[in-house]
């Protein structure tokens, strides 16, 4: 029986959140959420997630560059989905994600399958930076 994936998917806005959620659930991932950066790094440890979707700005307190600086840091293995609204990636600092984040523009997304592809592709980029003996 293959595994199913597990995908944590961070942002503050609720509907989105909860619409992001919904979609993957339905394309048969195990899907965990949370609003805040520092919630989600509680999570990660405890529900040890494949991919991070997260938005960049998640209102007070730690950013999601933050959020995904950390998880690239402490659990390389993971692919890294950035969701966010800024359609030109340097503005929103793409120089600052850590190497290999998929990139999603929320007003982009013609079809919700699209963010069921971003978690594949996020873990495709993860698989070609790291070493062997991972």
């Amino acid at each position: 029986m293959a595994t199913q994936l597990r995908v944590l998917v961070v942002e503050d806005e609720s509907f989105t959140r909860q619409l992001v959620a919904n979609a993957l659930v339905q394309q048969g991932f195990e899907v965990f959420a949370s609003s805040s950066a520092s919630e989600a790094i509680e999570l990660a440890k405890i529900k040890d997630p494949h991919v991070v979707i997260s938005d960049l700005d998640l209102g007070s307190g730690a950013s999601g560059h933050d959020l995904l600086a950390v998880i690239a840091r402490e659990y390389p293995w993971v692919g890294l989905v950035v969701l966010t609204a800024h359609s030109n990636p340097l503005l929103a600092g793409v120089g600052n994600l850590p190497e290999g984040v998929t990139y999603l523009v929320k007003s982009a997304i013609a079809d919700l399958s699209e963010i069921g592809s971003s978690v594949y592709q996020s873990i495709s980029n993860v698989a070609h930076k790291l070493p062997a003996e991972l």
